[in-house]
C-alpha cells in the first residue's frame, strides 16, 4: 500500500473517523436496491477493505457533498480515476471498469503523495452551486486557483499554505475565489486539496456501451500525435501476451495492458505490477533486470524480443480507462 498517500490523507481535515462509517451507509442504502455479478460483487469488497486500510472514504464523500441537490441531468462527473469500481456504484463515474476489464489501481502507485482527484463536469450556470456546496460542507472561505489554470480549485483545510493570491472578480456570497500568483502544479507541490470543475453543454451518450473496436480506434485517435504507436507492428509470439493483447490487433495500446502483462506472465502482484508498469512508462530502470529476467527464462529468445517491445512502446501507451471515459462523457466543453 502507498505509505505517502495513506500519511498524506491522516492530515487532511475531512478524512474524520467516522467517514468510513458514513461511506458504509451511503452504501447499504443503495446496494439493497443494485443488481452486481459475482465478480462485480467480489470487486467492491476488495476495493472497501482497500478504502478502509488507506482512510480514504472522505475522498468518495467530498464528491457526494459536491454534488448534492444535483440531478441526473444537471451533471456528468468524469472520475479521475476510471478504473475504481465504487466510483461507478456511487454514479461517480460512467464507467464500469468490470465491463470493460480495467484493474483496480488507485491507491497503490508507490509515487503518488498526493490526493486522488475528480473532475466535476456540470451543466452550464451550475457551476456556482457546486463550488457553493463545497464551501459551505467544508466551512470553506476561499477556493485558490493557479494562475495558469481556470478550471482547477484548491482548498487549503488547515489554512496554513501561506500562498501569496490576489482577489478574483468573483466573489460568491457564500465564498471567496482567488487566484495564486503561483501555477497550478506549485500549488498541488503545497499537498492542497486539488479538483476541477468544468462547465459542458452536451451529454448525450453516457449510458453507450462501446465494442474493443471503437475503444481501440479511440485510443489510437488519443495517441496520434505518438507516432511510434501508429507505425509499430503486433508481438504475436508468445501466446500469453498475444491473448493480453487481442484486443488491439497484437499491439501494446494500454497502461493496463501493461499491467496485465507484468500481473499474469511476469507473476508480479498488483501493488508491485502497477509500480513496475510506471517505471517502464516513465522509462525508469528499476524493474529492468527482473522483468528481463522473468521474461527470459520463460521464453527463451522471444521472451528478449518482447522485453525490447515492452521498453520500447510501454513510453506511449494510455490508460484505457481515460479514453472510455472520453467516449462515454462526449462533452463539449465551455471555451475559458
Amino acid at each position: 500500500m502507498n505509505g505517502k498517500l495513506k500519511d498524506y490523507l491522516a492530515n487532511i481535515s475531512y478524512v474524520e473517523k467516522d467517514a468510513y462509517n458514513e461511506l458504509s451507509q451511503i452504501i447499504d442504502d443503495k446496494i439493497k436496491t443494485r443488481m452486481m455479478t459475482n465478480t462485480e460483487r467480489k470487486r467492491f469488497f476488495y476495493e472497501l477493505d482497500v478504502i478502509k486500510e488507506t482512510g480514504a472514504a472522505g475522498i468518495f464523500l467530498f464528491a457526494l457533498n459536491a454534488l448534492n441537490g444535483f440531478s441526473d441531468g444537471e451533471y456528468c462527473l468524469l472520475s479521475k480515476e476510471n478504473n475504481c469500481y465504487i466510483n461507478y456504484f456511487l454514479g461517480l463515474t460512467s464507467v464500469n471498469p468490470v465491463k470493460y476489464g480495467l484493474p483496480f489501481e488507485l491507491f497503490f502507485n508507490s509515487e503518488r503523495n498526493y490526493c486522488t482527484k475528480f473532475c466535476f463536469y456540470v451543466k452550464r450556470g451550475t457551476r456556482e452551486r457546486l463550488l457553493s456546496n463545497v464551501c459551505n460542507c467544508y466551512n470553506v472561505t476561499r477556493l485558490i486557483k493557479g494562475n495558469d489554470n481556470g478550471c482547477r480549485y484548491f482548498i487549503d483545510f488547515t489554512d496554513k499554505a501561506n500562498i501569496k493570491h490576489k482577489k478574483d472578480d468573483c466573489d460568491p456570497a457564500s465564498y471567496t475565489e482567488v487566484t495564486a500568483e503561483i501555477s497550478a502544479e506549485e500549488l498541488a507541490m503545497h499537498g492542497l486539496f486539488e479538483f476541477d470543475v468544468l462547465e459542458y453543454e452536451s451529454n448525450e451518450i453516457v449510458a453507450k456501451d462501446f465494442s474493443a473496436g471503437e475503444i481501440y480506434d479511440e485510443a489510437i485517435r488519443t495517441v496520434a500525435y505518438k507516432p511510434a504507436i501508429i507505425s509499430m507492428k503486433p508481438f504475436e509470439k508468445i501466446d500469453d501476451i498475444k491473448g493480453i493483447l487481442s484486443s488491439t490487433g497484437g499491439k501494446l495500446i494500454f497502461q493496463e495492458q501493461v499491467v496485465a502483462i507484468l500481473n499474469r506472465v511476469c507473476g508480479f502482484d498488483a501493488v508491485t505490477a502497477d509500480g513496475a508498469r510506471k517505471a517502464i512508462c516513465t522509462k525508469k530502470q528499476d524493474f529492468n533486470d527482473k522483468v528481463a529476467e522473468i521474461l527470459h527464462d520463460k521464453y527463451g529468445k522471444d521472451g528478449d524480443e518482447f522485453f525490447k517491445y515492452l521498453f520500447k512502446y510501454g513510453l506511449y501507451t494510455v490508460s484505457e480507462g481515460y479514453v472510455i471515459a472520453r467516449m462515454k462523457n462526449n462533452i463539449k466543453l465551455e471555451k475559458e
